[in-house]
């Protein structure tokens, strides 16, 4: 657990204890509208130069939003599509 972290710490722990696939989880900050929400960053971690664009993200993941079960099943699915594919993000080329 990181308190008060950004989602690029996650990079070099999932390097350090040698993860394929990062699920991170962040709460959103106090005071917003939707304080009670969550957001999920997946990347697949096996890569150099790893940048935001090589990230996916599910957000607003609460009771009013996208219900926790349906975004955890999201976030399966991202995570074993990361798995399978051997990346995530946004694919850039034309």
């Amino acid at each position: 657990m990181v308190h008060n972290g950004r989602v690029a710490v996650g990079d070099p722990i999932a390097r350090a204890v040698d993860a394929e696939v990062l699920c991170m989880l962040v709460g959103e900050r106090p005071g917003l509208r939707t304080a009670e929400s969550m957001g999920a960053y997946i990347t697949y971690s096996r890569v150099r130069d790893l940048n935001e664009s090589m990230r996916n993200m599910i957000s607003n993941i609460h009771r009013d939003g996208l219900v926790p079960e349906e975004g955890a099943r999201q976030v399966a699915a991202l995570c074993m599509k990361a798995l399978r594919d051997k990346r995530t993000g946004v694919d850039m080329t034309p």
